[in-house]
């Protein structure tokens, strides 16, 4: 009978180096969101359960839509839904729940009732209020337009892999595109979480902004704002960031153009829909004392982008600019100098 010979050792690791790489290959991708099979094929969404960016999500929409992923507020179970609907649910009064003398809590200090309560039952102790939550997360769902777009091949735009950073390579000249068809959507997709959306959101929007034609870009205003307001409506951190960042290059578009600094004037309009979410942020910053904060030149502090953009806002808007900020921002402080 033949026998078989064992292999070679260097058979046998270019053998399992094979397979290394085949698992390595293999390994599915993250996926931040339930609503999409791949961040990369195609996009599967159930426009039943995804509510707004920003919306209330009732617990049991919540769970389904995917609203407890990482980073998602998860809203609170006792929510009433009855409170917005057209009637009201009410219940027979009990003859027997009546105030009696000396069994009500007016007139005495807020030690005294704690103490009488926990005395009474342990587990009825007084609770401090719960936490508004304003400056939580909301819920970001995946169904911005960039994404459908992009998942279609609609873009004018790929993503050339070019050395370190990524770039884009446009299949047709900027100034020939038709702005107020792809910039509310790049807009839109500032907002994203998943790559490759997230590059293509900020590299198309900066590349446009930058070489982009002025005049096109300002008879885009009004269709931006949606798409700006959803995205601070998330009230993430990067996606705030993000945005921000996107808005001052923006206001300072046509700054250097003959003429120019006619979209600072026109976004004062708007400032009742963009500034109300920035009032909430305006005074997150990080307090570290006499520290060093090495990742300033990121830009990722939420209260000096604030600031840089309300100062912007005032400085390209004109006369009425600051009136409308200090409204919706009481603690804005002018930058301009006195007249």
């Amino acid at each position: 009978r033949a026998r078989t010979r064992a292999p070679p050792a260097a058979a046998m690791a270019v053998a399992m180096q094979r397979m290394t790489v085949k698992a390595t290959i293999s390994k599915p991708r993250e996926v931040k969101h339930k609503e999409t099979g791949s961040p990369f094929s195609v996009t599967r969404t159930r426009r039943s359960e995804i509510a707004r960016p920003g919306e209330f999500v009732p617990a049991s929409a919540a769970a389904a839509a995917g609203a407890s992923a990482a980073g998602a507020a998860a809203p609170s179970s006792e929510f009433d839904d009855n409170a917005f609907a057209p009637g009201r649910t009410t219940m027979r009064p009990s003859p027997k729940k009546f105030l009696r003398r000396g069994g009500g809590w007016g007139g005495k200090p807020t030690a005294a009732v704690a103490k009488e309560v926990k005395s009474a039952s342990p587990a009825a102790a007084l609770k401090p209020p719960p936490r508004a939550g304003a400056t939580k997360p909301r819920y970001n769902p995946p169904n911005t337009r960039l994404r459908m777009m992009y998942d279609r091949g609609d873009l004018p735009c790929l993503i050339a892999k070019t050395g370190v950073r990524d770039k884009l390579a446009w299949s047709e000249r900027i100034n020939d595109l038709e702005l107020t068809h792809f910039l509310p959507a790049f807009f839109d997709g500032l907002r994203e979480e998943e790559e490759p959306y997230r590059f293509l959101a900020q590299a198309s929007v900066s590349d446009v902004l930058e070489f982009g034609n002025p005049d096109q870009i300002l008879g885009t205003i009004p269709l931006l704002i949606v798409p700006i307001k959803n995205a601070l409506a998330t009230r993430r951190h990067s996606v705030m960031c993000t945005t921000l960042k996107m808005l001052q290059k923006l206001i300072v578009a046509d700054v250097d153009v003959a003429g120019g600094g006619l979209i600072g004037r026109a976004l004062v309009p708007y400032y009742r829909q963009l500034l109300p979410v920035l009032a909430i942020f305006v005074n997150k910053s990080k307090n570290i004392g006499d520290a060093i904060d090495y990742s300033q030149r990121k830009g990722e502090d939420l209260g000096d982008l604030i600031s840089d953009t309300l100062q912007l806002l005032e400085t390209h808007g004109g006369d009425e600019a600051l009136v409308n900020i200090q409204y919706l921002v009481p603690t804005y402080q002018s930058c301009m100098p006195a007249v």
